[in-house]
């Protein structure tokens, strides 16, 4: 009976040296990661060092930006950063329409504002936009003299309109209107800057306006200085209302004496 040997297989060093070669490869890859996303996360590693302001501005200063981007304890790195939170920080602040975000390598936000534009107050309490939206500040009285308009909520834009529309025809006839209301029954009145009000109903065609002026420019100065309002809810014609007369000098001195 014969016998047959069994021979083990032997493992080479060139195995093992592949071996240490691949885990060497694993460690120094897991280790290149770690560092790379501890580079890019570290606001040390990779700050944010300047922020760059584009738009015209009037209003937002650089000191706000600043505070609202410093604020829930400032920025990440430019590289994890939520850009759209930027965004929202600084379109929270008064005066801001809206605002585009970009990174700027190597170290740099890059903000593009545009600010609100008022053409008009609303309601006492708010301005309004060019767009006929309606947006509270701090500070209104920077904008300078605007059109006084009001109108039930919602009514924004179609009072907007309105005030165009007006201010168009009645520029034509050498007045401007100061101030336009809607009503919550939806009936318009227009103060002119001299003061005159014009009532002019559910109806705001330029029929309407078109007759005011006609019989304004027909009347004596004497009568235009005394005219207090115009209802112009008619058909045909209209209404007025005079201003109370001053008393003469002689019926001042009269009461004084």
């Amino acid at each position: 009976m014969s016998r047959h040997s069994v021979r083990t297989p032997t493992i080479s060093a060139g195995f093992w040296a592949g071996v240490v070669v691949f885990v060497l490869t694993l460690v120094g890859t897991g280790w290149l990661v770690s560092a790379v996303v501890q580079a890019v996360t570290d606001p040390q590693q990779l700050p944010i060092a300047k922020v760059r302001s584009f738009g015209e501005r009037h209003y937002v200063s650089d000191t706000q930006i600043q505070a609202a981007l410093d604020a829930q304890g400032g920025l990440a790195s430019l590289m994890v950063q939520d850009m759209e939170e930027v965004k929202a920080r600084i379109e929270a602040l008064p005066w801001v329409a809206r605002v585009s975000v970009r990174r700027t390598w190597p170290d740099a936000v890059s903000l593009y504002i545009t600010e609100q534009q008022a053409v008009a107050r609303w309601n006492d309490s708010f301005l309004l936009n060019v767009a006929g939206e309606s947006f509270a500040v701090p500070d209104p009285e920077r904008a300078g003299p605007l059109p006084q308009l009001r109108g039930p909520d919602g009514s924004e834009a179609k009072v907007l309109d309105g005030w165009q529309r007006f201010s168009s025809l009645l520029t034509a006839g050498g007045h401007g209107a100061a101030a336009v209301a809607l009503s919550s029954r939806h009936a318009w009145q227009v103060t002119l800057d001299s003061g005159i009000e014009l009532r002019l109903g559910k109806e705001d065609d330029i029929n309407r306006i078109d007759r005011f002026m006609k019989v304004f420019s027909s009347l004596p100065d004497t009568d235009k200085s005394r005219l207090a309002y115009a209802d112009l809810r008619y058909d045909t014609g209209l209404a007025v209302g005079w201003k109370p007369e001053e008393p003469k000098p002689s019926d001042r001195k009269k009461k004084g004496s």
